[in-house]
């Protein structure tokens, strides 16, 4: 199976996050809409993916964003290399579940954020902002 081409990432402004992930591995291509979460924790920017707990940090927003997209690119490639049902097994890990009608599509159903608003996983002063978006790959 050849790798997924390189993914561009799009920053959509001011879209509601509804995230999923789809593939056709007949024309290697994979499209998602993953929410990212970016902050600033001490001296680096943070960009944070709740759906796949990935992240990336750096010096400035857009080096963290980079960082994240490495990281993606490197999960969607290996991703390709799966069986349909290992691939279902490893999205399963992170609360992506196939879609009932399209089997290669599959849409988040876990939570990111606590009952009381705040980000999972991460320690952060309750004063630090978080902005949200979503990406598109």
């Amino acid at each position: 199976m050849k790798k997924f081409s390189k993914m561009s990432l799009e920053i959509q402004e001011g879209k509601k996050p509804t995230s999923y992930i789809k593939f056709s591995k007949a024309r290697n291509k994979a499209e998602a809409a993953l929410t990212i979460k970016e902050f600033k924790d001490g001296d680096f920017y943070v960009t944070y993916m709740p759906e796949l707990d990935m992240s990336g940090y750096g010096n400035t927003s857009q080096e963290a964003r980079d960082m994240l997209k490495t990281s993606l690119d490197f999960y969607f490639d290996n991703l390709s290399l799966l069986s349909p049902k290992k691939l279902i097994i490893e999205l399963a890990k992170h609360n992506f579940k196939p879609q009932k009608f399209a089997r290669k599509n599959y849409d988040y159903t876990g939570p990111y954020i606590d009952d009381k608003g705040f980000l999972q996983k991460f320690d952060l002063p309750i004063e630090t902002e978080v902005q949200t978006q979503v990406l598109t790959v």
